[in-house]
């Protein structure tokens, strides 16, 4: 099961630019692993064959929760139970 949040967040990048740290409620979150899960359309830029990864992070304080950069800036979009 999951939320749906959406929220603008702080992240730093790493090798491929994976997420390997981000910013969230005021508190700080390691990435232990990062996947991508799926990509989608970049509708933010009118060009429809431009593909965007969709993240699935665990990390190391147990969230497991789904990120994306839309173009504006990286957004958390789902936590998981």
């Amino acid at each position: 099961m999951s939320k749906l949040y959406r929220h603008p967040i702080e992240v730093k990048t790493g090798l491929e630019n994976m997420p390997v740290e981000f910013q969230w409620r005021g508190l700080s979150y390691q990435v232990a692993h990062c996947t991508v899960i799926e990509y989608t359309p970049a509708y933010f830029e009118y060009k429809p064959h431009i593909y965007l990864p969709r993240y699935r992070c665990f990390t190391e304080q147990g969230l497991v929760c789904d990120l994306y950069c839309d173009g504006a800036g990286w957004v958390l979009e789902r936590v998981w139970d």
